[in-house]
């Protein structure tokens, strides 16, 4: 099955500066993707290659199999059959809210744009602008107007930037809620692993304009490939490992089978919910901090070598900051990393 969109070796650069170098991925159809990475890391260059306003430094870009960018080829946008929507949303002020979801349409169709309004449930606010209406509200006027065309690929900048944080896990599920509904295949952008997740079938983690990885979040968070992609991807504890006794490998928590080779520096990650502080465990730890959380209760404490871990605890336990406790990891498959 051919992919809705591929990318082949993809490289950007501005000027004599590169910012993407060598990026390859595909999108099935249907599917939402999402590039994740830190300010500067190149995503939001990677998305406007994409979108066709930025030329390739080398690469290939496809959609549905038919060339939209590469070394001699660069179809322009509104010839791509993209829809996009931008982080500010761009929505005109002047314009009603029925205005603002018909004009990208080749003519208005009062039956496409009620349906737009329906599937993003602003059904009855045709007559409004932007003004009267709020943050999370105008995101849905920008995404439905973005649909309306419908596209054969949708294309989100930091679709949650501007809202609050509340606001911004409930309209990620309801935006994926709507994706879905309508069978459109996205890629966007952001730089919170929280919306990531909440929203994409497939992640790529990009630093320094490299995509390090490309998974599910589930993979992601439990088999990340290097250090970076770990602590970017969700809290840890990564401790220095050693070799142990025969096929195992060793931390100041302990010893685990591993038949793996051992990356020099090696770490291994400890997500919180993997370390127990209790009475019993192999490490003394003193408690440096706590943070009560509703479900559960995160604390920081400071083993004896002085390194620092993070430890999920039921919001029962009542340890106080300065208390001394013993800790007992529960790890039954390794992950180590490389810097």
């Amino acid at each position: 099955m051919v992919a809705k969109l591929a990318l082949e070796s993809v490289s950007v650069a501005y000027g004599a500066k590169p910012v993407v170098n060598h990026v390859s991925f595909s999108v099935a159809g249907g599917e939402i993707a999402c590039l994740l990475g830190p300010s500067g890391c190149g995503k939001t260059s990677l998305l406007r290659a994409i979108a066709g306003f930025e030329p390739l430094a080398a690469g290939r870009i496809t959609l549905a199999g038919s060339v939209v960018s590469d070394d001699n080829t660069l179809l322009p946008p509104e010839r791509r059959q993209l829809g996009i929507v931008f982080q500010d949303y761009a929505l005109f002020p002047h314009l009603t809210v029925a205005d603002n979801v018909a004009y990208g349409m080749r003519g208005r169709n009062a039956a496409v744009i009620a349906d737009s309004l329906e599937l993003v449930g602003l059904t009855g606010l045709e007559g409004r602008y932007p003004h009267e209406l709020s943050g999370g509200q105008q995101q849905r006027v920008a995404l439905a107007r973005a649909l309306a065309p419908q596209p054969s690929l949708l294309l989100i900048d930091e679709p949650f930037s501007n809202l609050d944080t509340a606001m911004r896990e409930h309209l990620a599920l309801e935006l994926r809620r709507m994706l879905k509904a309508a069978g459109v295949t996205a890629v966007l952008v952001t730089h919170d692993q929280q919306e990531a997740f909440a929203m994409a079938d497939a992640i790529g983690v990009l630093r320094d304009g490299c995509l390090l990885q490309w998974g599910d979040a589930d993979t992601l968070y439990h088999r990340p490939v290097d250090r970076f992609v770990a602590e970017f991807i969700g809290q840890g504890t990564l401790l220095p490992v050693q070799p142990g006794g025969s096929g195992r490998v060793a931390t100041e928590l302990g010893e685990w089978a591993c038949d793996c080779a051992l990356p020099a520096p090696g770490w291994m990650l400890f997500r919180p919910n993997q370390l127990y502080l209790g009475q019993d465990g192999v490490a003394s730890a003193v408690v440096e901090n706590k943070v009560f959380r509703g479900v559960d209760i995160l604390y920081t404490a400071r083993l004896a070598s002085g390194r620092r871990l993070l430890s999920s605890m039921p919001n029962d336990t009542h340890y106080a900051v300065g208390d001394r406790c013993n800790v007992k990891a529960l790890v039954s498959d390794p992950v180590l990393l490389r810097d």
